[in-house]
């Protein structure tokens, strides 16, 4: 890995890329890219199918599927017998399924929604402001995850 960014740069990253409109696995995604030698352009266009809940369809959480992508590349096998690496990754990624749905009750994009709908009611409040709080949530715990921290 190489320049990796703090934190605070990664918030920053993730905020500043999710309020010019981009998808929450897309910010996500982009904010962790330089830290496995890609480019941002493809952490891009690699998560930009998983926004809206996997194209658009409310299913997996686009910050889920982005922090378990990100997980993958920093855990994942690349050597079919490498039982350990397979291993290892899964644990990390069911721990960071754990400690969201801890946070959420949830990792579905449309449950998530409606959670955030019903909360916002007789407010102003868009659900995009919800989303940025929760990728706040979700670097939080993948920064736990990356530096061997617990999460719960």
């Amino acid at each position: 890995m190489n320049e990796n960014m703090t934190k605070t740069c990664k918030l920053e990253k993730v905020n500043k890329l999710f309020s010019e409109g981009f998808s929450c696995s897309q910010s996500i995604m982009a904010a962790y890219a330089r830290d496995f030698n890609l480019d941002e352009e493809t952490a891009l266009r690699i998560s930009s199918s998983f926004g809206g809940g996997i194209a658009g369809r409310k299913e997996l959480c686009g910050a889920v599927s982005a922090a378990l992508m990100v997980l993958g590349m920093k855990y994942g096998r690349v050597e079919a017998k490498d039982v350990d690496s397979k291993n290892r990754n899964n644990l990390l990624a069911n721990k960071f399924i754990d400690g969201f749905k801890e946070l959420y009750g949830t990792y579905t994009c449309g449950e998530l929604l409606n959670t955030f709908q019903e909360e916002n009611k007789g407010t102003n409040k868009d659900t995009r402001q919800n989303c940025g709080g929760l990728l706040n949530n979700t670097v939080d715990i993948l920064e736990k995850l990356l530096n061997n921290q617990e999460v719960i």
